[in-house]
């Protein structure tokens, strides 16, 4: 998996919860969206289950934002 895909779902998934709670700083909305793409990606056995996990992962999150 190249980096610059990893790095595009980690600025993806801190841009979903930094959205959820504008209250959280960019270091630690960093820290989580990190925290949940490194889980997804050794938790992955393919780049399709990869790129299907982290696409769920912003989904919810971006669920929880429009329920707001």
């Amino acid at each position: 998996m190249p980096l610059r895909d990893r790095a595009n779902h980690v600025y993806e998934l801190m841009a979903a919860l930094r959205l959820v709670d504008a209250r959280l700083d960019v270091r630690a909305a960093a820290d989580a969206a990190l925290g949940v793409e490194d889980g997804v990606f050794r938790a992955a056995g393919e780049k399709m289950e990869y790129e299907r996990d982290c696409a769920e992962e912003l989904d919810r999150l971006r669920d929880v934002y429009r329920g707001m």
